[in-house]
């Protein structure tokens, strides 16, 4: 079975080629064969909330032909985004877009990772309990956790290493818990990382958008190169994942 993951769209009404790449990116999927069987998207869908954007996503979107489960990233705002993709989000619970779905014998939680009024994520108490008990409902399931924030340090935009979740190690301790957690998928970094996380790998995604090419340079010009999608194939109880353009 295949997994696809498409991340940070950036979609923009002054920045119209941002959509085309999306498209290119839909396109792309539809063109694998085997196709795969399921999508995530993880996050910043639109740049500013704007409504319309959102309408533009959920219509590209729906060409494709297998599920799809959407979290959304800092830089999306809850109604608009919850109004569009619908059919591909969850429930707003306590503030958050939490969100269950599965692929085969594999499950897929995804964790609504924002912090109000912040680039940054958090754990959130309230994302803790929801966690938690969806984990203890299947705890022998192979189960993937996809996210926006990388639940993971990396460096920040002034060169320092950091967290980009507040609460991470709270997050660290209860994934510890439940050893049928496979992998960890997020975006918000534009580019690619493998990096152990509680004794499991969790990769970052790179952009439809934009590629950040240099390390923590978040401020760029869109680069003109092809938008990417990450494939991960679940085989013999792993995720082997990979780039694919």
């Amino acid at each position: 079975m295949i997994l696809a993951q498409l991340s940070d769209f950036h979609l923009s009404s002054t920045n119209p080629e941002r959509t085309e790449r999306l498209a290119r990116a839909i396109g792309h999927l539809m063109a694998q064969d085997p196709r795969p069987d399921a999508v995530v998207v993880t996050g910043d869908v639109a740049d500013r909330g704007e409504p319309a954007m959102y309408a533009q996503a959920a219509k590209q979107l729906s060409l494709l032909s297998m599920p799809i489960f959407a979290v959304p990233g800092n830089r999306d705002w809850t109604e608009p985004f919850r109004e569009s993709l619908a059919p591909w989000c969850g429930q707003v619970e306590n503030g958050f877009l939490n969100h269950v779905g599965e692929m085969g014998d594999l499950r897929l939680i995804g964790l609504d990772s924002r912090r109000p009024g912040s680039q940054q994520g958090q754990f959130s108490p309230q994302s803790k309990a929801w966690l938690e008990a969806r984990l203890a409902e299947q705890p022998d399931r192979p189960t993937v956790l996809f996210l926006h924030h990388p639940p993971f340090r990396t460096k920040l935009r002034n060169g320092s290493i950091g967290h980009q979740i507040e609460g991470v190690e709270a997050l660290e301790a209860l994934l510890r818990q439940y050893p049928n957690v496979v992998q960890i998928l997020c975006g918000h970094l534009h580019r690619i990382y493998a990096v152990p996380v509680a004794g499991i790998i969790a990769t970052s995604a790179p952009s439809v958008a934009y590629q950040a090419i240099v390390e923590h340079w978040h401020e760029k010009e869109d680069a003109d190169i092809r938008p990417t999608a990450t494939l991960h194939y679940w085989t013999d109880g792993q995720l082997i994942s990979r780039l694919s353009w």
